[in-house]
């Protein structure tokens, strides 16, 4: 699959509207981290794959604390 059909795919979600912003943010939010660790790395200060995927996993999660203030405890278990 390409990427802009991935992207799309993820923005075509059927949700809640709460949940559909987490589902469109993170497309964006993945790209970014992506972005991020590209310049780290060119840049000689670089950040490690599994770094990059602990902070986008931290921003997500960020994101649902934010969206779904009344939740207390998740478990996230993400490969």
């Amino acid at each position: 699959m390409h990427l802009q059909q991935l992207i799309i795919s993820w923005w075509k979600q059927k949700a809640t509207p709460k949940l559909q912003s987490i589902y469109r943010a993170i497309p964006t939010i993945i790209m970014w981290s992506l972005w991020k660790r590209r310049n780290a790395l060119k840049h000689g200060t670089g950040i490690s794959w599994e770094g990059m995927v602990e902070m986008t996993i931290e921003v997500v999660k960020q994101l649902v604390k934010t969206q779904f203030p009344w939740i207390k405890k998740m478990r996230w278990s993400w490969q």
